[in-house]
């Protein structure tokens, strides 16, 4: 996909194709074309030549060989034979090496500084005197929210994205990932690295990256001369962050008893503040998941005096304050994260939800108005935007209005071209509507729901064969098989809509829908014009 000079990437292929829609199984010549037909069908995001150029001569892959097999991470290379990477990359004992992208050979890496809480590690290997590799620059300033960025893994190649925090203490990234990737660079325009894919992978594709104040903070106090002892990589702390990963994966199999065990453990050590404050999230989760509220904000009122820059536990702890109708408490809370970050939409929200119940909406209007018609430059598109969020619920129209002023000045999210697609779609206008589904496709939206929807549309247009081509990867509801099973019945493929039919009467929630549009085609029925709503005309029997 990545060329020298005029590279261009496909955001979404790595979510929406990763595999053939259900049902229907090509030949690898087949699921080729499909992926070119999905090419086709998303607006593409154009790779700048420094981007590709600085992957090709930075880019490492670390992997490590131990008793529980080879595992993989990444890693850039930064003068001399140094590389930066994830912490939770490198291993206690096991052994370590590293092979740069641009000559593919494998070199054995010594462990020069580790920090867990931030998640960073410096590498050294051996390079002889005459080498091209050559090391990145760091940008300048931390990347704004919606700047355009490029991440770098060794199991994803480059992938496009943009940014969607807007604080300097955190770098979320709209983009998607893999494990694997972990310790893999963020890019911005020029080939600057802003961050680090840290271990925090989301819900793809958002990924949490360490900001570039924390790694120029890292290299500035790394002795380059030094070595980590095997005593230090195996040390306490270090394994206290392993008991918090296990505990969080223990709570992902539903094991919450065990994973709240594995915590209290943790926290009995007197970890570091940070190890401590994450330790405490993820027992708020756990608590969040049986229904105790009061327990999680307890754990969260901790974790934020423990470590007050972590904006995603000030996040949690609203949501929480919110559930337990604690409406000043949450006004003060979500004052807080506005003095870091007052651009953030969800923050915004949730003081209009707390402000109006204690009746106050007017005022929470005057205050974001405020904040508008304050802000200048960059920070005016972004407050463009909120507003355009805040708006959405009770003036859709305005809401638009606003969203659209923001793009046109280039500022733009995946979210507000889906406003601006149900807008379209509310008002008839379906053209529109699948162009703002595709440009949010194209900026990073992983949710299947933006594919699905854009499918249906692209039904109601009669492009039957773009519908099947954007549900191909996608999970399957009920409506999404329904517009599969349209668009197939359209086009005469006899084999793929028996096979959807057939999936349909033991997995849909409403099989009967399903049962009477199999018994018309059977009859030599046929399909007309289909609607928004799923609906579609039955034409007369042959």
């Amino acid at each position: 996909m990545m060329q020298r000079g005029g590279a261009v990437i496909v955001v979404m292929l790595a979510l929406l194709a990763a595999r053939p829609l259900e049902g229907a199984e090509p030949a690898p010549d087949a699921a080729a074309e499909a992926q070119r037909a999905l090419e086709a069908l998303v607006p593409a995001i154009d790779v700048p030549r420094a981007v590709g150029e600085t992957v090709a001569w930075s880019a490492v892959g670390v992997h490590l060989r131990g008793v529980g097999g080879t595992q993989y991470g990444s890693g850039v290379l930064l003068e001399d034979g140094y590389i930066l990477t994830a912490a939770h990359v490198v291993p206690c004992t096991d052994v370590l090496y590293a092979k740069p992208l641009s000559d593919q050979r494998r070199r054995k890496a010594r462990v020069v500084a580790l920090d867990d809480g931030l998640d960073l590690a410096l590498l050294q290997i051996p390079l002889p005197k005459k080498t091209e590799l050559r090391g990145i620059e760091l940008a300048a300033e931390h990347p704004r929210r919606a700047a355009p960025v490029f991440g770098w893994g060794r199991e994803t190649s480059i992938a496009a994205g943009q940014v969607v925090s807007g604080s300097e203490l955190e770098l979320l990234a709209r983009i998607p990932m893999r494990p694997g990737d972990s310790g893999g660079p963020l890019l911005d325009l020029e080939g600057h690295l802003v961050g680090l894919l840290s271990r925090g992978v989301h819900t793809l594709p958002l990924a949490t990256y360490v900001p570039l104040g924390e790694i120029r903070e890292f290299l500035a106090r790394s002795d380059r001369s030094a070595t980590v002892s095997e005593a230090d990589l195996c040390n306490r702390d270090r394994l206290l962050w392993s008991d918090v990963r296990d505990a969080k994966a223990l709570a992902g199999d539903a094991r919450l008893d065990t994973a709240l065990l594995r915590l209290d453990q943790a926290l009995a050590r007197h970890p570091p503040a940070q190890l401590e404050a994450r330790a405490r999230v993820e027992r708020a989760w756990l608590h969040q998941k049986a229904g105790h509220h009061e327990d999680a904000l307890a754990e969260l009122d901790a974790a934020v005096a423990g470590a007050p820059g972590l904006l995603d536990v000030q996040r949690r702890r609203v949501r929480v304050l919110l559930d337990l109708r604690r409406w000043d408490a949450a006004l003060l809370a979500v004052a807080a994260i506005q003095e870091l970050d007052p651009g953030d939409r969800d923050v915004w929200r949730w003081r209009f939800a707390a402000q109006n119940h204690l009746g106050t909406l007017e005022d929470a209007f005057a205050a974001l108005d405020a904040y508008v018609s304050g802000a200048q430059g960059p920070a005016y598109m972004e407050a463009l935007a909120v507003r355009c969020a805040a708006s959405s619920q009770g003036d859709p129209k305005a809401a638009a209005t606003d969203c659209a002023a923001a793009i046109a000045l280039g500022f733009e999210q995946d979210w507000m071209h889906l406003l601006l697609a149900e807008h379209h779609t509310a008002q008839g206008r379906y053209p529109a509507g699948v162009d703002s589904y595709l440009r949010a496709l194209a900026l990073g939206s992983g949710h299947p729901p933006t594919a699905r929807a854009c499918a249906r549309l692209l039904v109601v247009l009669g492009r039957d064969a773009d519908a099947i081509t954007m549900l191909t990867g996608v999970p399957l509801d009920d409506e999404a098989r329904w517009t599969a099973v349209v668009a197939g019945a359209r086009l005469g493929r006899a084999e793929f809509v028996a096979t959807q039919l057939e999936r349909a009467s033991t997995e849909a929630k409403r099989p009967e829908r399903f049962d009477a549009l199999a018994q018309h085609l059977a009859a030599g029925g046929a399909l007309g014009a289909a609607t928004v709503q799923g609906q579609v005309e039955l034409l007369p029997l042959k």
